[in-house]
């Protein structure tokens, strides 16, 4: 990295990208803000207003497009505010007008205005872009929280014996599975109540309705069907028991497992995994081995990319609260405090044994911004107990990790896996950057080729450094 480039200010290139990322959002904000305009020139029988509307939008859509994230909340906010007045407001011009065409219009447009405001809020993009924009620190940042904050080796870890590695994997398993079923049974709950909501809130509309005009259109009748149901309270109760059903039900229903795991476990290694990007077969395998091999001794540390990362769904900044507790979930390193931030939820072991209790396939991936990966891949090696390193796709990035392993000592505390068809190409390297390559741990499509051997390793790996110390069970 150069010292004399400013993170705050990127190359052109990453800007740009953050910009791709970001432009569905703005053009789904772009169209509604158009549709608004469309339906208040309707509404009002002028078009001057709306022209004036889109002109004063368009130079905060730009503010938002380069990044400023004051322009994005101001636009988010004043979206929600209207937006709210305007749906309580048009619900009442339908429950008196019976949904002629200016109260649909009215209700559309404020509709419109709460899905602005909710997609301003709600993108990540957004975040990331306006995140990067206003980061003022330069390279020596990154450099200054590359380095362990509390070095792996001042925190010893007795390694647990076998007996007890097999029950964290039971349980492990166990708690997983409970997961599985107990969402099952909610989704299924969640079916039956969504049928029985259906039935009453019609029932009730029918009611409703006798003695309504009748010459009602299509479009206009399923508009006033969904009014009355945000007035008569289905849809929020439906959308609470759907939160239920996702969330907390399979959390809560699989604690009496979790969480006597969660508590009992005092002293769960960390372990860095460093592999190949965007390899979906090599994933699925190396997923497995980790899961099996790795996880019963401790926490499983990864960069994210397209095939292991934080689902979508969790990363909705609306389900922070619940979800930041329930699963692992770290934002994007963008900024050096962001880094920081995640060494100490690293740390955190109540909560990231509840973590690993409720994740199937126990890994816990951190998304990082193209500048900050080596910043970050630095720190977790200093403070991760044991690295695993898969090198079944040598690359560049591949070679400045082992690089990094070799200069920091690091590699003593590493175990080496590798596909049984790249063996050659990767003692070649090996011996281009240590000289006399390190012994390796092959695996095919079934797994090792000799099952255990792997955990072995790390138990030796935490051994050697640890001496004596309490048990972790």
């Amino acid at each position: 990295m150069d010292d004399s480039s400013e993170v705050g200010h990127p190359a052109d290139a990453e800007l740009d990208a953050a910009r791709r990322r970001a432009r569905p959002v703005l053009l789904l904000v772009v169209a509604a803000t158009l549709a608004i305009a469309a339906s208040m020139g309707v509404y009002i029988g002028q078009w001057t207003p709306p022209a004036l509307f889109i002109a004063l939008f368009a130079p905060f859509l730009w503010l938002i497009h380069r990044g400023h994230a004051w322009a994005r909340r101001l636009i988010a906010a004043a979206c929600a505010a209207l937006g709210l007045w305007g749906t309580v407001h048009g619900v009442g011009e339908l429950v008196i007008s019976f949904a002629d065409v200016q109260s649909l219009l009215n209700f559309s447009a404020s509709a419109l205005l709460l899905v602005i405001a909710g997609s301003l809020h709600a993108s990540e993009a957004l975040r990331e872009l306006g995140e990067l924009r206003r980061n003022r620190g330069r390279a020596d940042d990154w450099k200054s929280v590359s380095h362990a904050a509390v070095p792996a080796d001042s925190t010893p870890i007795d390694p647990p014996e076998r007996k007890a590695i097999l029950r964290h994997a039971r349980w492990g398993h166990l708690a997983s599975i409970s997961v599985l079923v107990t969402g099952g049974i909610a989704w299924l709950l969640f079916a039956v109540c969504t049928v029985w909501l259906w039935q009453i809130g019609m029932e009730a509309l029918t009611q409703a309705a006798h003695g309504m005009q009748s010459s009602r259109s299509g479009i206009t009748g399923l508009i006033w069907l969904l009014a009355f149901l945000v007035i008569a309270g289905f849809v929020p109760v439906y959308l609470l028991l759907g939160y239920l059903a996702l969330f907390l039900a399979p959390f809560i229903l699989s604690m009496p497992i979790a969480l006597p795991l969660a508590m009992r476990w005092r002293q769960p290694a960390r372990f860095l995994i460093l592999r190949p990007f965007n390899r979906r077969a090599l994933s699925r395998d190396l997923t497995r081995i980790l899961r099996d091999e790795v996880a019963p001794l401790g926490h499983c540390y990864t960069l994210a990319d397209a095939d292991i990362r934080i689902p979508p769904l969790q990363r909705l900044p609306l389900l922070y609260g619940q979800l930041t507790f329930f699963t692992f979930r770290q934002r994007k390193i963008v900024t050096p405090r962001h880094l920081t931030a995640l060494s100490a939820a690293m740390k955190q072991r109540l909560r990231r044994n509840i973590n690993w209790a409720v994740s199937r396939n126990k890994l816990f991936p951190v998304a990082s911004m193209d500048a900050a990966w080596q910043a970050c891949v630095e720190r977790m090696v200093g403070e991760c107990h044991g690295v695993v390193m898969d090198l079944s796709g040598i690359s560049e990035n591949i070679r400045w990790e082992l690089e990094l392993l070799r200069d920091t000592g690091a590699v003593s505390k590493t175990v080496l896996l590798v596909g049984q068809a790249q063996v050659e190409v990767a003692r070649t390297a090996l011996t281009r950057i240590f000289g006399e390559p390190p012994s390796l741990v092959t695996y095919g499509p079934g797994g090792l080729d000799a099952p255990g051997t792997l955990t072995e390793r790390l138990r030796f790996v935490l051994k050697r450094d640890t001496g004596n110390s309490a048990s972790c069970v």
